[in-house]
């Protein structure tokens, strides 16, 4: 805390700019592994269809 007290406006300034884009970065890959998990779900769940839909034939 004694650090950023010692800061400049100007540095103080970058630091937030640096920290801000790491946010929006880790935000976005939250975002792409969100849309991964969804379609690796989907997937699991058709082919969870499809492996009962093949007990149904077989009984």
């Amino acid at each position: 805390m004694d650090d950023i007290m010692k800061m400049s406006l100007e540095e103080l300034r970058r630091e937030y700019l640096q920290l801000k884009s790491k946010l929006e970065e880790t935000e976005k890959n939250k975002s792409c592994f969100y849309e991964m998990y969804e379609r690796e779900k989907n997937k699991f769940a058709a082919f969870k269809d499809a492996v009962k839909s093949i007990v149904v034939l077989i009984e």
